[in-house]
């Protein structure tokens, strides 16, 4: 069933083309799975009408599951450095020189007698041998027995031997009727664990609130439909549905809360607090496209093959965007051998009042191309707007700190989805509860549940939020001046 759902949102005064058989409340109470999708875009950024830029974005990427919780494959990298545990030689010394064989301890064991390893943060020319090994220690660390290829008299500066200095394998050597071959790295999968949370929300409206409605049409499988609901049930849906957008965003795991009937409440970690973790969250004070070009060479330095084109959504806050426009445009200045020419810089002229060669300017940059080839899309993200939850200010500037945050997130990744939404089997909920009234209007001839003059309304979701590679996301957080 195709489903193409282009939105023309307009409150109208109730008319009587306005049925029960095209309320999109009453469509939504019979069949909640398959209007799901429906609702979900009418209130995404994507049709203007919430905001819920993350949530539209995201869109179709989704994994749906049987329980609560849920387990995923992610793929290892191939390349798996041994890291050094324990320093066996001081710092300022070295060791290896004419040949000695030494012990280094290291945090993995399958390397391989035959493997020679090189120093990540030193001359490459330092090679060392895998003799023996490797052999486990009480404290579940590995021993290799190593021989320093070159054997020059220098030896090996001890400095690349303290622990955490990182070495790997560059190739594997054997002599004439050898005995063993190195390892073979390929690469696996390791298991992740997830959960999900419910949200849940519902709402008493009266026997007066149906004066106005939210007309919306939608074609679907080439058929145009049009269908309405109640205004003050609209506003509803849109909170809820910006209820599930924060919690996709900021939802943190929950360690202990209960609710009112004794058990757990259900939370999970949004997309913020995965990337908590990650290696790729920068503090800045000071945005400029060189500061833009020194982060993504962080991240996808030697990731990025010459030709490839790789795309990120950079989400951010109305002035994260005005702050990254104005940084492009600086660099465009500061060029003096740019110039915009024909079509490409064209004011338009305008009708007032005031002049009759009036004229309009202004430009915005919304996307810039790294040197490395990869397109940084920058979208606007209205929660990072909301004045209600962001009110903490750069005392200097003036400036909304949240505003300026910059969400580097990579939804494709090497799959083609690396970001999903998680929704729970069975989960989704909507739900009229009618009094003497209901979304029909007054209950005449059914059973109605309580004796008032109003109905309500319940919605509830279960759902979650997943980061396959979390090695292609990050953030820019803002930190106001002087904090750093």
């Amino acid at each position: 069933m195709a489903l193409d759902i282009r939105f023309k949102n307009t409150y109208r005064n109730v008319n009587p083309n306005y049925t029960d058989r095209n309320n999109l409340g009453l469509m939504a109470e019979k069949k909640p799975f398959q209007m799901k999708p429906l609702l979900e875009g009418l209130f995404s950024a994507q049709h203007n009408y919430s905001g819920n830029a993350f949530s539209s974005l995201i869109g179709g990427n989704k994994m749906t599951i049987k329980g609560t919780d849920y387990e995923y494959k992610v793929k290892a990298d191939d390349f798996k450095p041994l890291v050094i545990t324990k320093a066996t030689v001081a710092k300022d010394a070295t060791i290896g020189a004419g040949g000695t064989m030494f012990d280094i301890e290291a945090d993995v064991n399958f390397y391989l007698p035959s493997d020679v390893i090189v120093p990540l943060r030193g001359s490459k020319l330092y090679q060392c041998r895998i003799q023996e090994g490797p052999t486990a220690t009480a404290g579940g660390k590995y021993i290799y027995k190593v021989q320093y290829v070159k054997q020059d008299g220098a030896g090996i500066p001890g400095e690349l031997f303290q622990v955490g200095q990182e070495w790997a394998r560059m190739y594997a050597t054997a002599s004439e009727a050898d005995i063993q071959g190195g390892s073979v790295q390929f690469s696996g999968y390791y298991s992740l664990y997830g959960k999900t949370g419910k949200v849940r929300l519902q709402h008493e409206i009266t026997d007066y609130a149906h004066e106005m409605v939210l007309a919306a049409d939608f074609i679907q499988d080439g058929k145009k439909y049009s269908t309405w609901l109640p205004a003050i049930e609209a506003k509803l849906i849109k909170q809820f549905e910006m209820d599930k957008e924060r919690l996709l965003v900021y939802g943190v795991s929950n360690e202990g809360v209960s609710s009112a009937v004794g058990y757990k409440v259900d939370t999970f970690p949004g997309i913020i607090e995965q990337l908590e973790t990650s290696a790729n969250n920068f503090y800045y004070n000071k945005f400029s496209v060189k500061l833009l070009e020194e982060y993504l060479s962080d991240i996808y330095f030697s990731r990025v093959n010459p030709g490839e084109v790789k795309e990120i959504t950079v989400l951010t806050g109305f002035q994260g965007m005005i702050q990254a426009s104005e940084a492009m445009n600086k660099l465009v200045q500061e060029n003096g051998s740019w110039k915009f020419v024909g079509t490409n810089f064209n004011p338009a002229k305008q009708a007032v009042s005031f002049h009759p060669n009036s004229y309009s300017y202004g430009y915005n940059f919304s996307q810039y191309i790294s040197n490395m080839g990869i397109k940084v899309n920058f979208v606007h993200m209205p929660l990072f707007d909301d004045r209600r939850f962001n009110r903490q200010v750069d005392p200097i500037t003036g400036k909304y700190v949240e505003s300026l945050r910059y969400l580097f997130l990579d939804f494709k990744g090497d799959n083609g989805t690396n970001i999903k939404k998680i929704e729970v089997e069975g989960a989704y909920g909507f739900s009229y509860v009618r009094g003497l009234i209901g979304p029909e209007g007054r209950n005449h001839g059914k059973n109605p549940a309580n004796t008032k003059e109003s109905y309500s309304i319940h919605l509830t979701d279960q759902l979650g939020v997943m980061i396959e590679d979390i090695s292609n996301c990050g953030m820019l957080v803002y930190q106001p001046n002087g904090l750093l």
